[in-house]
């Protein structure tokens, strides 16, 4: 089990990695759409038509491939000040709690997911935009995020049935 928790750490990192070059991928195809509409080039049209599509696909995908890391590293949205605020066991179930509604949450969305995914596949639906698409090129991602953001509920879960009966200490905003 500690090989898989090191392994899926370095696939987080590596997607994490991924999502930082969309996001300077965006920026680059922003500034061009600006400099294109703003400056005129024989033969060329005013902007990049492209510019708004991709950057709503990539605001997709970075949130996506972002989310492992964060929730792994203690870096996700957290509201704990309750969590100190009660016995350190309470504290604990509570966060035993929150780390089970989490896996259940994550299956569902996984299984889901994958329903929806195939249910696209297999009707041949796709995205009309500026470019053409099938439909379940962007539901794919999802559900297999979804795969990794389990296995993280799965490690959370294994740390607090494992260590010490309080509330785990991640980017926490009260002591």
């Amino acid at each position: 089990m500690d090989a898989l928790d090191r392994l899926i750490g370095r696939l987080c990192v590596a997607l994490v990695g991924l999502a930082c070059a969309l996001l300077f991928g965006m920026m680059l195809v922003i500034c061009a759409d600006v400099l294109l509409r703003n400056l005129a080039v024989p033969g060329m049209s005013r902007g990049f038509a492209l510019a708004s599509d991709l950057s709503e696909s990539a605001i997709y995908l970075m949130t996506l491939l972002a989310a492992p890391f964060l929730l792994r590293s203690g870096r996700h949205i957290r509201i704990d000040i309750l969590l100190h605020m009660v016995p350190a066991r309470i504290g604990w179930l509570m966060e035993l709690f929150a780390a089970s509604a989490m896996l259940f949450c994550c299956v569902a969305m996984v299984w889901y997911g994958f329903v929806v995914t195939g249910r696209s596949a297999g009707s041949d639906a796709i995205l009309i935009k500026t470019v053409v698409y099938p439909e379940w090129w962007s539901l794919l991602p999802l559900p297999c995020v979804f795969v990794l953001l389990s296995l993280e509920a799965i490690f959370r879960l294994r740390s607090l049935l494992g260590g010490p009966r309080q509330p785990r200490n991640e980017q926490v905003s009260v002591s």
